[in-house]
């Protein structure tokens, strides 16, 4: 059965790679194009396509190191995960640096004065979200518009109503269906919307819903970063949305607890509770122990980034006491590193390596230092080294 799933994974990761080789191949080629707006919107897109593909094959690199269990072909596939990775992290870097150094020279290129104006800056178009009468999205739809249309004396409105109509959908296309575009229904069908969708107790009454709702799946494990992170993401945009209205967690905590606890696994509402300093469980105090741990697993998760910049100490140690090198780390002898007699004093051990330390438990892995990390490579590993890097 674990053969089975081993090989299903393989297979998945073998596809997600050649698609995400296959986003590399064409940003490089649009990397030799000439700059305008187009290319941009272009290459933005295909970075964050390309940023998801690669935490796919990140997650799919772990789950299979999981399963493997012959140490050479472990070592094998490390080595490939680790030489991909640092191609994708090549590409990436590129497509930042190409879209920075643009940006940079437009901006130079594009500011002037002229005849008694203020010097002005030609900016990237602004693309305005439609509205379809979510009274949820009316506000940060309402604040776009104005910003862009409304609150441009240069318009007039006819003009602006055009702008308007052109943006609505469904419900709110309907509230004012019945005007003609003219500059005395501009205002009129403003106010309509405003009292239709913009009506505070209805926007805290659906952000309450929705909070104490939580429509996301039941998180199962503890490693799954992405879905604590929606989790998080989630509550914490309800919360901030309530706040503007003035209404605070604490007025509505209680009620918050069980709904995010029923989504979280055991062994996190573990964590919480250890960390908890009352006896009741405060929302605003769950959120913030989620928030630390979300964190040092997404810094966990970037570790296999820096894998290949540790120098002549890069190395690790995993797995029932067995070691992944071929020869001692102490004195290269063809035995295990732990069962080095060679160097087997303490002190002499810290004067070849910067620092070792062992420890016994698989539980929680985040980073110390700057210099320091943290390898947890598999479940079954009942101790790992830790290195510093050599300065």
């Amino acid at each position: 059965m674990a053969e089975q799933n081993l090989k299903r994974m393989k297979r998945r990761r073998t596809a997600n790679k050649n698609v995400l080789t296959g986003l590399l191949v064409k940003a490089k080629d649009g990397l030799q194009k000439e700059y305008d707006d187009d290319l941009k919107v272009e290459l933005q897109t295909l970075l964050r396509t390309i940023q998801e593909q690669e935490a796919t094959v990140k997650a799919l690199d772990n789950d299979i190191l999981n399963l493997i269990e012959d140490d050479d072909e472990l070592e094998t596939d490390l080595k490939t995960s680790v030489d991909f990775g640092i191609d994708v992290t090549t590409g990436i870097t590129k497509i930042i640096n190409f879209l920075k150094k643009n940006s940079i020279d437009t901006l130079s290129s594009s500011s002037g004065s002229s005849s008694g104006r203020k010097a002005t800056t030609k900016l990237p178009k602004l693309t305005l979200q439609k509205f379809n009468g979510d009274s949820l999205k009316w506000k940060p739809f309402l604040d776009s518009f104005n910003i862009a249309v409304g609150e441009n004396d240069e318009l007039s409105g006819v003009e602006k109503m055009n702008y308007l109509k052109s943006l609505l959908t469904e419900k709110a296309e309907q509230t004012i269906s019945g005007l003609a575009l003219s500059n005395e229904n501009y205002p009129i069908a403003m106010k309509l919307l405003e009292e239709r969708f913009g009506d505070e107790q209805i926007i805290i009454s659906s952000h309450m819903n929705n909070l104490l709702v939580l429509e996301l799946p039941k998180i199962m494990n503890v490693k799954d970063t992405i879905g604590l992170r929606i989790l998080y993401d989630t509550a914490e945009s309800q919360i901030r949305s309530l706040q503007a209205f003035g209404l605070l967690v604490k007025n509505y905590g209680p009620l918050l607890v069980p709904v995010i606890l029923s989504k979280l696994p055991d062994s996190l509402k573990l964590i919480i509770s250890q960390k908890s300093d009352s006896d009741i469980w405060d929302a605003e105090n769950i959120l913030k122990v989620l928030q630390k741990e979300i964190l040092a697993r997404e810094k966990l998760n970037t570790i296999g980034e820096t894998v290949s910049d540790f120098g002549e100490f890069a190395g690790f140690h995993v797995g029932g006491g067995e070691s992944r090198k071929s020869s001692c780390t102490f004195c290269d002898g063809k035995h295990k590193s732990h069962n080095c007699r060679t160097v087997s004093n303490v002190e002499a051990r810290k004067q070849i390596m910067p620092m070792l330390c062992l420890f016994r438990e698989r539980s929680f892995i985040e980073k110390l230092s700057e210099k320091f990390y943290m390898l947890q490579m598999r479940k079954e590993t009942p101790y790992i080294l830790v290195f510093w890097k050599k300065d």
